[in-house]
């Protein structure tokens, strides 16, 4: 693969580069904390994960 197809595939997100596995374990983290905080104000596991997950989405369409 040349310098030219990898930089067109990167722009369209189909290789995993420096920047997208930052910006996933980033993602992975805020997931994390959001879930913990949750659990440890009492909610379910289950209402948990959907807190967590609207908290990002939140952050995601606020970008938008």
């Amino acid at each position: 693969m040349d310098i030219n197809e990898y930089t067109n595939f990167a722009m369209k997100g189909l290789i995993m580069d420096d920047q997208t596995t930052q910006a996933f374990k980033t993602i992975t983290d805020e997931y994390m904390i959001s879930l913990q905080e949750a659990i440890d104000n009492g909610k379910s596991e289950d209402e948990a994960h959907k807190i967590a997950t609207n908290i990002l989405v939140a952050q995601f369409r606020s970008q938008n």
